[in-house]
């Protein structure tokens, strides 16, 4: 509880400094926040590549991993990647990804978008389809400077080890400052990440990015490379 105390605090606090965040590739690769994907879309013959280390310690695996993600526009509603992982201390995986645009945020909508991923990492083999609702807030109605984007999505898992699972996220994304964009996510997933992930992403440009964060307690490093 006084954690998420905490966590509302600070959301409220930055609400009123907050610009909206520019899609960027999650770890996995979709566009998204940290972890987690968002509505948000590469735009036509745009995209990423992504480059995140991840120092992963859980039950019998202490590793440094590391992830190599390529997303990229291929329609104004539609993108698609792919990801490569390598584990010091484990095995080795990828995943291929997709995502498509349903719905266009406008005052009175979110952004809805379905997707999927098809991986084969750490836990085996596993289908994820998954809708997820991005809303952008702005804070007044005259300096567009203050906003804050809102982001929630329901995933269905299937594969090796998994049964049928139903996962739920959601997620806030800020700017610290004028080239600093914070991002809070939750996710309940059985199988994978369970609870708070905070992160930070910097703009150094409009080519480069670069983001750090903490998932389930391991440190995250990372970079992007916008073209």
């Amino acid at each position: 509880m006084k954690h998420l105390i905490i966590i509302l605090t600070t959301i409220m606090f930055v609400f009123s400094l907050a610009v909206m965040a520019s899609a960027e590739p999650s770890l996995y690769g979709p566009s998204g926040l940290i972890l987690n994907p968002t509505a948000d879309v590469a735009t036509p013959e745009s995209g990423w590549l992504g480059l995140n280390n991840l120092s992963w310690n859980e039950g019998d695996i202490d590793s440094s991993i590391w992830t190599y993600t390529l997303t990229v526009g291929i329609s104004e509603n539609m993108e698609l990647g792919a990801m490569g992982l390598y584990a010091a201390d484990a095995d080795d995986g990828f995943s291929i990804n997709g995502k498509y645009l349903l719905l266009v945020e406008n005052d009175e909508q979110p952004a809805l978008a379905a997707g999927f991923t098809y991986s084969d990492i750490l836990e085996g083999q596993v289908n994820n389809f998954y809708l997820v609702a991005s809303k952008y807030f702005m804070a007044d109605d005259i300096d567009v400077n203050k906003a804050v984007s809102f982001h929630g999505g329901v995933s269905y898992k299937t594969g090796d080890d998994i049964d049928n699972e139903w996962d739920l996220w959601g997620g806030v994304d800020f700017n610290l400052s004028e080239k600093i964009i914070g991002i809070v996510e939750y996710s309940d997933d059985e199988d994978g990440i369970d609870g708070l992930v905070f992160g930070a992403r910097y703009y150094a440009n409009k080519t480069w990015t670069v983001q750090a964060g903490m998932i389930d307690g391991n440190f995250l490093l990372g970079t992007s490379y916008i073209f």
